[in-house]
């Protein structure tokens, strides 16, 4: 009984001393570490400064360029503590240009063609020619017909009862400018007992200011044939007005011809 009381006291008191060990030491430490994502942190204490971000716009009339430029946006984040922890982030955004071109369209209105003459292939009326006229009232006969034609469906058709140059004419509607070149023009059939087609340009009263004679041999008759020349005015000639253009044919009594598609233009 005695023995076990000294054993037990024995034990206790070895416990004791071995319980008087030093505490252990807590650690202090330092970790840093680049970023190139979001971090989740728990902080007590933080300081936080960020860059603003900047934009520039550039305008003109011939281009457009608009240009955005984001700084480098730079966080950095302190905290400290039992355990400090120091994280440094740094982020670089892209710079983004967009460059448009906007071109300058300048719509151009062709001037009108002017009409000098109008009906020039017969197509206006059935049976009239208007406003062609017909010259040498006795001795031809003009008409419309629209079974013979070059282009589209009519021509006129003149027939002769003696022999004579006649011709078709009109009044040269649009004003012409003096020393211009113009041309005129016709498509003219005849037959075995006409010779010559002729084109003239006049003014004032019975003037001929161009005239040109295309003879018609007889291995040329029954066929279309083009005839074309070139009429100039002079400044005289034009203040005398009348300005007339004329297609004729020579034939001999019994004799036919006829015009189409007649033309006088720049």
């Amino acid at each position: 009984m005695i023995l076990n009381t000294i054993v037990t006291a024995f034990t206790a008191m070895y416990f004791m001393v071995g319980s008087e060990a030093s505490p252990c030491k807590v650690s202090s430490r330092t970790i840093e570490s680049p970023l190139t994502s979001g971090i989740s942190s728990a902080v007590t204490s933080a300081d936080i400064s960020t860059a603003t971000t900047s934009a520039t716009y550039l305008l003109s009339t011939e281009e457009s360029s608009v240009i955005v430029a984001e700084s480098e946006r730079t966080t950095e984040t302190s905290m400290a503590d039992e355990e400090t922890t120091t994280v440094s982030i740094t982020t670089t955004e892209s710079t983004y240009t967009h460059a448009a071109t906007i071109t300058d369209r300048t719509t151009t209105t062709e001037a009108a063609i002017p009409t000098f003459i109008s009906n020039a292939g017969f197509e206006d009326f059935a049976v009239s020619m208007a406003p062609w006229r017909k010259t040498n009232e006795g001795q031809t006969v003009a008409s419309v017909v629209s079974d013979f034609s070059h282009d589209g469906q009519n021509s006129v058709r003149m027939t002769w009862a003696a022999p004579a140059a006649s011709y078709i004419a009109q009044d040269i509607q649009s004003p012409v400018t003096a020393g211009v070149a113009y041309t005129m023009s016709a498509w003219v059939n005849l037959s075995p007992a006409c010779f010559n087609a002729i084109l003239m340009c006049t003014y004032g009263v019975r003037s001929t200011a161009k005239s040109e004679t295309f003879p018609i041999s007889g291995s040329m008759a029954n066929q279309w044939i083009f005839i074309s020349s070139t009429c100039t005015y002079t400044q005289d000639q034009i203040d005398a007005g009348s300005l007339v253009l004329q297609v004729g044919l020579t034939c001999v009594a019994g004799g036919y011809g006829y015009y189409d598609t007649v033309d006088f233009s720049t």
